[in-house]
């Protein structure tokens, strides 16, 4: 039976979407728990994000999973609707995906306008997988059992959750890998009744996982790519019943503050685009006001071929341009020495940086973001060995274990990510987040600060200097504008 939704219990003029930390670009819920983002799925003009969610609370210790949700046409600008996905007699809801049912294979859709339709796949606490379908586009779904599972757990099987989803049409099938430990396969061509096609592959042992088809840009030649929980990746083969791997694990994100990503199912232009949870459990369960958790930006991927094997480049979904509200700096062609700061006279904890820098000419840096009394967090790049660091224990006022976890972070970027001798940077400020994107995407790194509200000023300075081809800072709008 549906509970009060949190929606009903908030009330117009309360204050939400302006507290210390929380995102104004970044997408969160308005007061209750979040984490793992669910059924991302394209439908008639319209994207759908559903995530985990506890309703009534801004903690996940109660473990009363929802699936809640939220729309948009932009992917961008988001609007927050009731859960869709309620506990019933075989457990909690944990997390799954979504698609499009655009044949009708289920005969769920039989009575619809065009015979199509959204469904879900989706895993409980009790470690077995449900199937439910929408007819109104999205907004509230049937269950084909609340009593029974659609999967079962094979037989001594403990971690048996987060199914992916997908039609396969070379065996006009329906498609489900399920993982929590090892992958495993199941096959359908009704959504019904299902069956296993590829046994356990040990190997690939992850949460959240997602197979996505892609194309390779200089060749056109088809992979397939393993994502790992959004953490790590594995290029290879897929035959509709095993997938082969043909590189390494190969990793998705070098900060340490992204989990659980997947990928929109039926997006309209072909793009690959992936949300991530903008969290890890060492410090989640510490909420940051009436709601807690939200979710990275979405993030464009391709996959291009390396000298020796295969990178996804990642950047923000061209639509995150749409928020620049004004451009407050912009320098070209100059040089700082030490001890001269181009940012000087930035405040701001909410916008997006470009910097190009002319690598031959440049020594290393450092970047410190929210700057403020006692407060900052610093991004340094030892130039030598190619490599950055990130240090929030500056961050005046975050959790400690948030400070001291995963704290510095370092991750190196390839030479032969430096096109015609340029370094670039595009970074993301969003009150405690942290998004940057290094030499076109080649690099992707997420980290969570928590400084004051007042840390507001930027620095950069060289440890030598710094031949600056382009520097643009915009001031991004909130998407929260019109609550």
């Amino acid at each position: 039976m549906e509970k009060e939704n949190h929606l009903s219990r908030a009330k117009a003029g309360d204050g939400f979407y302006n507290e210390l930390w929380r995102p104004q670009y970044h997408y969160s819920a308005r007061q209750c728990w979040v984490n793992d983002p669910n059924g991302l799925v394209y439908y008639k003009g319209v994207y759908h994000l559903y995530y985990q969610c506890v309703p009534d609370s801004n903690e996940c210790t109660s473990g009363d999973m929802h699936w809640g949700h939220a729309t948009s046409t932009d992917l961008i600008r988001w609007t927050e609707h009731q859960s869709v996905l309620f506990p019933d007699k075989v457990g909690k809801m944990w997390s799954g995906t979504g698609a499009v049912d655009r044949y009708n294979t289920s005969g769920f859709f039989s009575d619809t306008e065009d015979g199509t339709g959204i469904v879900i796949a989706y895993s409980t606490n009790t470690q077995h997988i449900g199937i439910a379908y929408s007819k109104d586009g999205g907004f509230t779904f049937t269950k084909i059992s609340e009593t029974e599972p659609v999967i079962a757990h094979p037989e001594g099987v403990t971690e048996f959750r987060d199914p992916h989803i997908f039609y396969y049409p070379e065996d006009k099938k329906w498609k489900i890998l399920v993982a929590g430990g090892f992958v495993r396969f199941y096959e359908s061509s009704d959504l019904v009744h299902w069956t296993s096609c590829g046994e356990a592959q040990e190997e690939y042992r992850t949460e959240c996982p997602n197979l996505i088809r892609m194309q390779v840009e200089e060749t056109g030649d088809e992979k397939w790519v393993l994502s790992l929980g959004g953490r790590e990746y594995v290029v290879g083969s897929f035959d509709g019943k095993r997938f082969i791997g043909e590189t390494g694990r190969i990793d998705m994100n070098d900060g340490p503050d992204t989990y659980a990503g997947i990928t929109f199912s039926d997006m309209p232009d072909g793009r690959t685009v992936m949300i991530s949870w903008m969290n890890r459990w060492w410090y989640a369960k510490n909420p940051e006001g009436i709601w807690s958790g939200c979710f990275s930006l979405p993030v464009e991927q391709r996959l291009c071929k390396t000298n020796d094997s295969y990178r996804l480049i990642q950047a923000p979904v061209k639509e995150v341009e749409t928020l620049r509200r004004s451009l407050i700096s912009e320098e070209h062609n100059k040089v700082y020495s030490m001890g001269e700061n181009p940012l000087a006279a930035i405040r701001s904890n909410t916008c997006e940086l470009l910097l190009t820098l002319d690598f031959e000419r440049s020594s290393g840096f450092e970047l410190d973001l929210c700057v403020g009394d006692g407060d900052k967090s610093s991004l340094r790049f030892i130039r030598d060995e190619m490599r950055f660091v990130f240090d929030r224990s500056e961050s005046r006022l975050g959790i400690p274990d948030l400070k001291v976890k995963f704290n510095p972070r370092e991750f190196i970027i390839p030479r032969d990510s430096i096109k015609n001798g340029l370094l670039s940077l595009r970074l993301f400020i969003d009150k405690a987040n942290v998004e940057l994107y290094v030499n076109g995407g080649y690099n992707y790194f997420v980290e969570r600060i928590q400084p004051s509200d007042d840390s507001r000023s930027m620095s950069l300075s060289a440890d030598v200097s710094i031949a600056v081809e382009s520097l643009k800072i915009y001031e991004l709008d909130s998407i929260w504008n019109n609550k």
